[in-house]
């Protein structure tokens, strides 16, 4: 399961954005031993989100928490996270089948942004979202058409030139290569070119498992997804990064876990808390 940051949902044709505001999260309630309880510990994460799984239903922190419904995002309310910050978080994850999917569509978003593409978007992207999603019969289908192209016709590339814009897409679409933030924005903006209501998440790939079970979660496994917005469900995520997989969407997105990273394979690879003056 992907740990989640937070959401970008606004794009004005350079960039993602996120444009809510947080209030304190008290709506949350308490940690819910019911469903699913993460314990995080941080080693080092400049960022004032903190990360959870999808969708927060309570937290317990020593610190000040805000929370966003809409995005399901937690944030420290003062500064960002320390070294040494604990918390736990109690999730109630998404049930979702590929019926209960294509039994709605992705037309009443909780806002219009969610749809929204500059006036100047490049008609040839347009065109590229219709074409590839012209066999496609219903809002689920345009999303797997969607992540599908990419998976089937793309390579997992870092070593390309950075860029989120319009134009950045145009080149990431010719070359065929690019890493999980273009990966994301892109199906994301081809997505609103349809018709879909998007966004693209942000936060982390499961990580590597120890023999203690503890996830060792590390900057090489930061990762970006969109989110396709389905009514009467919610925000539901998909994956068109290759070499990437979420295992807890499997049943909709037909893509197993997949991670770039591996296992523990030394003391070095194991995180270790440094000093922090943010405490």
């Amino acid at each position: 399961r992907y740990w989640r940051l937070t959401a970008l949902e606004s794009f004005d044709g350079r960039q993602w954005r996120q444009k809510r505001q947080y209030t304190d999260a008290d709506e949350l309630g308490a940690v819910n031993g019911d469903e699913l309880v993460q314990e995080f510990t941080i080693a080092s994460l400049g960022s004032i989100w903190m990360p959870s799984a999808l969708t927060p239903t309570g937290v317990r922190s020593s610190v000040r928490v805000r929370f966003n419904a809409e995005l399901a995002s937690l944030i420290r309310a003062r500064g960002d996270l320390f070294t040494g910050l604990s918390y736990t978080v109690s999730s109630r994850p998404p049930v979702i089948t590929p019926d209960v999917l294509n039994a709605t569509s992705s037309s009443s978003p909780p806002a219009d942004d969610y749809t929204a593409l500059p006036d100047d978007f490049p008609g040839e992207l347009r065109d590229l979202a219709a074409q590839i999603t012209s066999g496609a019969s219903d809002d689920y289908a345009r999303s797997l058409a969607l992540q599908n192209y990419f998976r089937d016709n793309f390579t997992y590339e870092v070593n390309v030139p950075r860029g989120h814009s319009d134009r950045a897409m145009e080149s990431f679409i010719r070359a065929k290569q690019g890493y999980c933030e273009q990966f994301a924005g892109t199906f994301a903006a081809l997505g609103r070119a349809v018709g879909l209501a998007t966004r693209v998440a942000v936060g982390f790939t499961p990580g590597d498992l120890d023999d203690a079970g503890v996830y060792h979660v590390r900057g090489k496994h930061a990762h970006a997804w969109p989110e396709v917005w389905f009514d009467g469900i919610g925000w539901v995520p998909f994956e068109p990064t290759p070499g990437r997989g979420d295992g807890s969407t499997t049943i909709f997105t037909g893509v197993q876990a997949q991670q770039d990273g591996g296992v523990l394979t030394g003391p070095a690879d194991s995180a270790t808390p440094g000093q922090s003056d943010n405490g």
